[in-house]
């Protein structure tokens, strides 16, 4: 099959791609990325903080240090690197074209750039573009997103973060289609489950989330290379959406003990991509 990978270009993102590519080989795949998600013009600084550690670390810091060490030109740094994580820039063999920003999926030249993928199958991780019909259309067997949270009860953003805000004893994803441009409301095809550690932060979370929920697009996948059908149940009316928090929001989560991001956690996710 044709498939397009549409993701953001972050730690999270990337994680859950190095997870599906290697099983999907035998597929013609290609990847387009969003630069970010949401439009906050001025978030509070614990956010700015935290995209630090969820996408700036990883694409302004990691991903041009692993584009030095694979450069045969550069004598410098020693090649060493054997890292089972590949960045985005070093997935090209696993791809038709090298992976490349697409944040006007919806313009005539983002249309034109899906079409020429003729894709069987559109899946979506993190995608910072909200997908409207004339995208969906184009993808002959629907398109999948992996939401990072238990639909329908935390439709919308960082859906770990009110997960672990409101005292649930469980964070989750699921795998839904998308059917129109409502943001995760889509028929859901699986969903996961991870026990919440109020000792571990929010980012700990989300990054643990996708190895789970990579295996259930994977098995959604075989499913649809092997035309077995799809059981799918809709999602109910009720459920809530939820934006990005406040500072109000952010401060509740600091008094109740809660952390959002915690450097010595992210290192080890790191070092996959090193050692």
């Amino acid at each position: 099959m044709n498939i397009v990978f549409l993701v953001n270009r972050d730690l999270p993102a990337n994680l859950a791609v190095n997870h599906c590519l290697p099983a999907l080989s035998h597929h013609k795949i290609w990847l387009f990325m969003s630069s970010s998600v949401g439009k906050t013009e001025q978030p509070p600084f614990a956010l700015r903080q935290l995209k630090f550690f969820e996408q700036q670390l990883f694409t302004e810091l990691l991903s041009p240090l692993l584009k030095q060490t694979a450069d045969p030109a550069n004598t410098d740094i020693p090649k060493k690197r054997s890292g089972l994580m590949r960045s985005f820039e070093q997935m090209t063999p696993w791809l038709q074209s090298p992976a490349q920003l697409l944040n006007d999926i919806k313009s005539e030249h983002g249309l034109a750039t899906l079409a020429r993928c003729q894709p069987d199958l559109i899946i979506s991780i993190r995608y910072g573009v909200i997908l409207n019909n004339a995208v969906i259309q184009q993808s002959r067997l629907g398109v999948l997103n992996l939401h990072s949270g238990k639909l329908p009860d935390y439709r919308g953003v960082m859906a770990t973060f009110w997960a672990m805000l409101n005292s649930e004893a469980y964070a989750g994803t699921t795998l839904h289609y998308i059917q129109n441009s409502r943001i995760d409301e889509g028929d859901i095809i699986a969903s996961t489950e991870l026990a919440i550690d109020n000792n571990k932060s929010y980012l700990w979370h989300l990054l643990e989330l996708y190895p789970d929920g990579c295996e259930a697009i994977l098995t959604a996948v075989k499913r649809i290379e092997q035309s077995e059908s799809i059981i799918t149940r809709p999602q109910p009316d009720t459920g809530h959406y939820y934006s990005y928090p406040t500072i109000d929001d952010l401060e509740l989560f600091k008094n109740k003990g809660l952390k959002l991001y915690d450097a010595t956690e992210v290192m080890p996710f790191l070092r996959r991509y090193l050692d």
